[in-house]
């Protein structure tokens, strides 16, 4: 019943998010032209990054944060799309007891900022009396981005996400990709 919640929430979430940024702006004709000729680049662009951040768990009595560290792959193929994969690796300094593995579409809404959002599985570790134990949760991410290029085939991306994973619990994951693009 739970998982149903969470899915009916997230479905409805994600249609709205969909809806908001499917609406077409009013540029000119120039303005466009403009733009893309700024701008231009060839499609598609890969990128490589690694991932160093934070993670803030909501699900106990109090917040807690972890390192999160992670590694990320992207395909832009058109001026405004994306995809991009991500394994993350969260937990406290000395043993990371969570993976995140999330597939989600960007869209670029302005010039270099992006939104994303789509589904994950968040695999946590627990240790119990006869050794260890994975549980598996699926989540939901919206987040936000800026790519800032740096040198030639370099980029910084600042980035602020959140999972909304199921049985109600909210973890923020937020920090920094240096990536490699080609």
């Amino acid at each position: 019943m739970r998982l149903a919640r969470f899915g009916f929430r997230f479905a409805l979430l994600a249609a709205l998010i969909w809806v908001a940024l499917c609406v077409p702006t009013s540029l000119s004709a120039q303005q466009a032209e403009a733009e893309v000729e700024e701008e231009a680049e060839e499609f598609p662009v890969h990128g490589i990054g690694i991932f160093l951040g934070g993670a803030t768990e909501t699900r106990r009595e109090e917040n807690v944060t972890y390192v999160a560290l992670g590694l990320e792959y992207g395909l832009q193929f058109s001026r405004h799309w994306e995809v991009a994969a991500a394994i993350e690796f969260v937990g406290p300094e000395e043993e990371f007891d969570r993976e995140i593995v999330v597939l989600v579409p960007l869209v670029y809404i302005y010039k270099r900022l992006h939104v994303v959002g789509g589904p994950g599985v968040e695999f946590v570790k627990e240790e119990t009396e006869g050794g260890s134990e994975t549980e598996t949760e699926f989540l939901g991410r919206i987040g936000v981005a800026y790519r800032f290029p740096v040198g030639k085939g370099f980029a910084l991306l600042p980035q602020f996400n959140t999972d909304f994973i199921e049985g109600g619990k909210i973890t923020y994951v937020y920090g920094v990709t240096v990536s490699k693009e080609f």
